[in-house]
């Protein structure tokens, strides 16, 4: 109860985006699901206008774009729908008031009323959709100016007068406080109150305290400040999304920090402000406030806190930040300083000793050599290993990469032969990250003959390749479902796919910006299977799922770029919101299994390889069912010959532009990034060539299928259904580009000839 399922929250942006004006359904689905309660309080009031102000949002968006009328089957939301239409200026408030009757609804339209008087004066520079500040928080005119409210004053107190709920009076009496400029002091009481909170070793923590009501506006930020906590140097609210923020921390400006520490003029305070404005602003917090940052995490050791919140706690931050920031220098003197680093440099864990260092903390000699003879050892806890997941995580740490020797790398080696002839979930993560471990000994460590460590990376590999690759898919669960297909269907989506390749390419790899969202869209509803991640048991050695390697692939580089575009424009389609490189790899991974689908729904296979050889100046080997490697490599430069020819219609220089290769063929991969580049630059996207899109990525791209290559060096697609795959995947490349070609040529007449003299 109380908000809208997903697809009806999409359905209803996309409507304003296109300004529709079809919005009963939206009147309708509003009704079913959203419940406004009676009130009889003011208080009562506070704790239940949330879904009134969420109807009145929607509400007024829609007559931003469409000012019919609507049929109501409830009178409080027609109601509310005529205060939307006051907000926006359609009707008056005199009118206004003579259609809303409900005790609830006429207590809205007064704030809105209050709200939108607030909004005319130019120098409130933001505008709200509904604010009662003025109603809920003392000396709230020093923020804005109410010159506007005061010119209405009369008519909104006698219209206040008018709604018969209790405590009322305590509202009135904030706005008329508010726009006379009754100015309230600062109460102690307060600070008393929430002493305790404050000077806190972890006062920053997202703490939410019971507000009394009607406190200063001051008094309110100070306790929001307690409700956030910092992450990176960086202030953490309870609650983020876009550019809004509960609390909303862009309300803290210099200016309103400096206000706030005037008006309590305590140290209490201070330590709160000088916190906050350190992380948000830089300012160098008081002597006295680090040196109550210093005693409370002091008194927190001391009465034996465990140290995970130690580690995480706010004061724990702040001074980790002042220490690398060299602020802490000229406190050598005070007693809560002297105290804090004699209780530290007890500390003999060696892990609580790098965590100090690492974060700027000051360790005395003999804990920097306590450090150093742990990294020194690092590599022995292989001895401690006793399960796969131990050494698994083992495997992760590079610390002992850096130093482990010989003797103890034949330790690693046989804990590995012990624990990977279990059929655990874990034995492929555990190939992949000892490969990785082996390689990092091999750059890092001077300790270890480099034969050695290749000796093992080619016995993990074979042992993978030859065994393990094969007893691990034999123990997976399979999951297989089955479609029927009419043969008449495959004949006519074949023959389709024949007359017109560009069709094929697009049911391949999409990428039109509805396509591209669709995939983002399904994944975003199958988050849980993307935040752990996952292994592909590849014949060769497993790999991360959908791990992108962006460096040298610009253009996936550029297909990040357009995701992130689409995400800040369509992001309100996804269910939940995952990271952009995640969305790219769901992306290739789609690209992959569309692939494979549509090959294996063509059926005329002869017929293409009969096309492709009469576009082929070459001779190429007679067509047969019995597929060889030959059949297929044959195909290759067929594949580059049509792609230098492609690019030359666009002014690419088919050769490589330097001296020391003079001459020499650019590689097709090369030639085909330069063309989408070119393609990106002028458009953007790559929405109109999913067909070259098809080519670089199902021939090229190490990131997707990569068949030439893979192919080529002998690790993929070498027989059985990878071979076939391989073969109609690369014919369909040679017939794409080549439909392109004689595509472009009968209808361009621009195209780049050099005259012959």
């Amino acid at each position: 109860m109380n908000y809208l399922e997903h697809e009806k929250t999409v359905k209803y942006v996309d409507g304003l985006l296109a300004h529709s004006q079809d919005w009963q359904w939206m009147i309708d689905e509003i009704e079913g699901c959203f419940e406004i309660k009676e009130v009889h309080s003011w208080k009562q009031y506070l704790g239940e206008y949330g879904p009134m102000r969420t109807v009145f949002e929607y509400f007024v968006k829609i007559l931003q774009v469409c000012d019919k009328n609507w049929i109501f089957s409830k009178k409080e939301f027609e109601e509310i729908w005529e205060i939307a239409k006051f907000y926006i200026g359609s009707i008056s408030a005199n009118e206004c008031k003579d259609k809303v009757s409900n005790i609830q609804c006429k207590l809205f339209f007064f704030c809105v009323w209050i709200t939108k008087l607030e909004n005319t004066m130019v120098s409130n520079e933001k505008k709200y959709l509904y604010d009662i500040r003025l109603l809920t928080q003392k000396n709230f005119f020093e923020l804005i100016k109410c010159d506007s409210l005061l010119e209405s004053e009369s008519e909104l107190l006698n219209y206040a007068k008018t709604i018969p709920i209790a405590d009322i009076d305590i509202s009135i009496k904030n706005l008329q406080d508010n726009l006379e400029q009754v100015e309230y002091p600062c109460d102690t009481k307060f600070l008393d109150q929430y002493r305790k909170e404050i000077l806190n070793y972890n006062s920053f923590s997202f703490q939410s305290l019971n507000d009394k009501p009607c406190q200063t506006w001051q008094e309110l930020y100070l306790l929001d400040m307690l409700r956030t906590s910092f992450r990176k140097r960086k202030i953490q609210p309870i609650y983020e999304s876009g550019n809004e923020s509960v609390p909303d921390i862009s309300m803290w400006s210099e200016e309103i920090l400096d206000a706030i520490k005037r008006y309590f003029n305590h140290i209490v305070a201070d330590f709160v402000i000088e916190s906050i404005s350190y992380i948000k602003f830089n300012v160098e917090p008081s002597k006295e406030v680090k040196m109550l940052h210093c005693g409370l995490l002091l008194k927190a050791i001391e009465s034996g806190e465990e140290m995970y919140k130690i580690f995480t706690s706010s004061s724990y931050c702040i001074l980790s930040y002042l220490f690398q920031d060299k602020l802490m220098k000229e406190y050598n003197k005070e007693d809560n300083y002297i105290k804090l680093l004699k209780k530290i440099q007890e500390w003999k864990e060696p892990t609580w000793l790098i965590k100090m260092k690492d974060d700027g903390y000051p360790i005395s000699k003999e804990q920097k050599r306590m450090i150093a003879n742990f990294y020194d050892d690092k590599y022995k806890q292989i001895d401690n290993v006793l399960a796969i997941h131990e050494l698994l995580n083992y495997l992760k740490d590079k610390v002992a990469t850096r130093t482990i020797t010989t003797e103890y790398l034949k330790k690693v080696h046989e804990k590995f032969k012990k624990y990977t002839e279990e059929n655990s979930v874990d034995v492929a993560a555990v190939y992949y990250q000892y490969m990785l471990f082996l390689i990092d000994i091999n750059q890092s460590n001077p300790n270890i003959d480099k034969r050695v460590v290749q000796k093992e990376m080619l016995y993990i590999q074979r042992e993978w390749q030859e065994k393990t690759y094969s007893r691990l898919c034999e123990n997976m669960q399979k999951i297989s479902y089955e479609q029927n297909f009419e043969s008449e269907q495959l004949e006519k989506y074949s023959e389709i796919a024949l007359t017109n390749p560009i069709f094929f390419a697009q049911n391949c790899t999409p990428t039109s910006e509805k396509a591209l969202l669709q995939i983002m869209q399904d994944t975003s509803e199958n988050v849980l299977i993307h935040l752990c991640r996952g292994m592909i048991l590849s014949p060769i050695y497993p790999v991360e799922r959908d791990k992108v390697v962006y460096e040298r692939h610009e253009i996936d580089g550029r297909l990040l770029e357009y995701i992130k575009n689409l995400k800040h424009k369509k992001g309100y389609t996804l269910l939940n919101q995952l990271d952009d490189e995640v969305l790219v790899g769901c992306i290739h991974n789609r690209y992959k299994t569309k692939t494979l689908s549509s090959v294996s729904l063509f059926v005329k296979e002869e017929k293409l390889y009969n096309i492709v050889k009469t576009e082929t100046p070459m001779e190429l080997l007679p067509y047969s069912d019995k597929l060889t490697l030959a059949i297929l490599t044959q195909l290759f430069p067929v594949l580059e010959i049509k792609i230098r020819e492609l690019v030359t219609l666009f002014g690419i220089f088919p050769f490589k532009k330097n001296m020391e290769q003079f001459m020499q063929y650019n590689d097709p991969s090369s030639l085909l990034r330069e063309l989408l580049e070119m393609i990106w630059g002028e458009q953007q996207s790559f929405e109109n060539v999913p067909d070259l899109i098809y080519v670089y990525n199902i021939m090229y791209n190490s990131n997707s299928c990569n068949v030439r290559n893979e192919c080529i060096h002998g690790r993929a697609y070498l027989s059985g259904g990878d071979l076939k795959f391989a073969f109609v995947a690369t014919l369909f490349a040679i017939h794409m580009v080549a439909f392109r070609i004689k595509t472009i040529k009968d209808n361009v007449s621009d195209i780049i000839v050099l005259d012959e003299e």
